[in-house]
């Protein structure tokens, strides 16, 4: 497929590659039409030289990104770029599967006028189970391609994500670097002096940020570790009940679990067997989970930095639809990811179980 793009100083003609113009990628899912223009002012308009340098620094993700953005149609020219700024962005939100659906439907309530792009690294999950150094490998080269797609923050909606790769991002950086951790802060003041259950991935549990992250605010509760190998994969798989016979599988090959005053979930994936946890205890227990702090965190972040969207033309409290603010990127995903992906989002609305700290 020959597209004609105009340069300054004249007009040019290049070919999108056979493969990218004659297949659908059904797991990368753009933006309406009119919230494309919104979200590219820091990709280039030029197509063959960023495909050029992605695929020169090993990325070949070029192809990729202008999927992901639609193609060229509303590109802007150069010299109507200087228009865009910052603010207009996208919100790049990275897990290594599903599990961070949970913090991004948090931010899209409140966050009502920003655009997102979410990356689910399915070519390498889970994260669980890998060394921390693998799983900094990996979060790297996601960051690296929100990154490319413009994205004027990073949230890193993964403890285990958080724990292997956040300081290094940090110092690597310019852009806001928002992490989570497991919400065992709220749950201690909570719950002074009590057990409280924490379910998590053997890496989260096993690194020293949780270590430090107890000894800080646990105080006087007695904080039962629960690795959960399983639990985010049978998430990432779509199907939540399976999901939920696995949390039920966990919680009974748990001799003290009976005897928590509370559960932390300390995966991003666990919130989508939350009904299932809570009715394992009879229905009174409390769930704690940091999808909401980290939303906030991510607003203050935004704020601090002069990066927040602005309002939109008209009338001001007129806001994009969920399904126009959102793109996804799901390599490795099977099927129809993006569709699975609306659907869990869906879920977590319904679902009653739920608790976010």
């Amino acid at each position: 497929m020959d597209i004609n793009q105009s340069r300054p100083g004249g007009a040019a003609r290049w070919r999108i590659g056979a493969r990218a113009a004659g297949r659908r990628n059904d797991n990368v899912h753009g933006f309406s039409a009119r919230s494309r223009p919104q979200l590219r002012n820091r990709l280039p308009c030029d197509p063959p030289i960023a495909s050029a340098a992605r695929d020169a620094r090993g990325l070949n993700r070029g192809r990729l990104s202008w999927q992901l953005w639609g193609g060229l149609k509303g590109c802007e020219e150069p010299q109507n770029r200087s228009r865009m700024t910052a603010s207009n962005s996208p919100i790049g939100i990275l897990d290594s599967g599903f599990g961070g659906l949970n913090v991004l439907r948090e931010a899209m309530a409140l966050l009502p006028r920003e655009r997102f792009v979410y990356y689910g690294d399915f070519a390498h999950a889970p994260y669980g189970s890998k060394s921390a150094t693998q799983v900094a490998g990996y979060v790297a080269s996601a960051c690296d391609a929100l990154l490319e797609r413009g994205a004027k923050a990073l949230v890193l909606a993964c403890n285990t994500a958080t724990s292997a790769a956040v300081a290094n991002l940090r110092a690597r950086l310019t852009v806001p670097v928002i992490g989570m951790e497991p919400a065992l802060k709220p749950a201690a003041a909570a719950h002074p002096g009590g057990r409280l259950l924490v379910m998590a991935t053997e890496l989260t549990l096993r690194e020293r940020k949780f270590q430090d992250l107890m000894a800080r605010v646990a105080g006087g509760c007695v904080v039962d570790p629960l690795p959960c190998p399983g639990l985010a994969g049978a998430v990432d798989t779509g199907d939540l009940d399976a999901a939920m016979r696995r949390a039920r599988e966990l919680l009974n090959a748990h001799p003290a679990a009976r005897q928590a005053a509370a559960v932390v979930l300390g995966c991003s994936h666990y919130a989508f067997a939350a009904r299932a946890i809570r009715e394992w205890f009879g229905g009174a227990i409390a769930l704690y989970e940091g999808s909401r702090g980290t939303a906030r965190r991510l607003a203050a972040a935004l704020e601090e930095q002069g990066l927040r969207a602005p309002n939109p033309a008209g009338d001001p409290e007129t806001v994009d639809s969920d399904l126009a603010r959102v793109g996804f990127v799901l390599p490795g995903a099977a099927g129809d990811a993006t569709k699975t992906a609306m659907r869990l989002l869906r879920n977590l609305d319904d679902n009653p179980g739920r608790t976010s700290a």
